[in-house]
């Protein structure tokens, strides 16, 4: 399991070492994905690298520029020597809310059908988030794979938003070794540089479909603007 961290976010510098409740987010993430399986944060940051260090935790530094965390995750994937086959979970550093029942259903799901790439979702819960630039929407097929993932409102009617069919990205990936390295060798197509969504890289340019595991209707908030922190405090307070 491999957790990308990176300092510079273009609209929340430093995130990974915000507080919530008392305690950094990327150590909150770290401690709901360590369970049974190697665990890495993945860092460009001595800053946060000291924080994890001290927390007991593992981490690769990657201080190459990239153009997405995948490829992030890519380059720390062969400094562990792997096989092609070996299994690689990315759990994003911006999910505080992630549990460890959640990965699993990932894992299960990418030993079940290998020559896909995996990736989550759950159900959208109000218009806010269906209208929120920051939440990337997915169009699922009745096979369970994925058709299409946009920042924009999909699937959408002419006159009126439904959200009874309506689902989210929960940044939850599983990846062969081999499939990564694909990924990282082939160039952004503009369809993932418009939408700026990265699992788009596999189908926009056929490396291999991308099989959607369903969390269902629970509640998770990603961390992308310094206000989504108080939502996830109230979020943890319920928990």
């Amino acid at each position: 399991i491999l957790v990308p961290a990176r300092y510079e976010s273009t609209r929340f510098p430093g995130k990974p070492l915000v507080k919530i409740k008392g305690k950094e987010m990327i150590i909150r993430v770290l401690e709901r994905s360590l369970y049974k399986h190697d665990l890495y944060a993945v860092v460009n940051n001595q800053s946060i690298c000291d924080v994890i260090k001290k927390n007991g935790f593992k981490y690769i530094m990657i201080k190459e520029k990239c153009n997405t965390g995948t490829d992030r995750i890519s380059l720390a994937a062969r400094k562990l020597n792997l096989k092609s086959n070996d299994i690689i979970i990315n759990v994003q550093g911006d999910e505080p809310l992630i549990m460890p029942w959640m990965i699993e259903k990932v894992i299960n799901a990418k030993i079940k059908y290998p020559d896909f790439v995996v990736n989550a979702y759950s159900k959208i819960s109000s218009e806010k988030e269906f209208l929120s630039k920051s939440v990337i929407k997915m169009a699922v097929n009745r096979n369970s794979n994925l058709l299409f993932a946009s920042r924009a409102g999909i699937p959408s009617t002419k006159k009126q938003i439904k959200l009874d069919i309506s689902v989210k990205q929960v940044c939850i990936y599983a990846f062969s070794f081999d499939q990564l390295k694909r990924f990282s060798e082939t160039e952004k197509g503009p369809i993932e540089t418009i939408e700026d969504i990265e699992v788009l890289r596999f189908i926009e340019n056929s490396i291999c479909k991308v099989k959607m595991v369903n969390l269902g209707n629970i509640k998770l908030k990603a961390v992308d603007n310094p206000e989504d922190v108080v939502e996830v405090e109230k979020l943890l307070e319920n928990e």
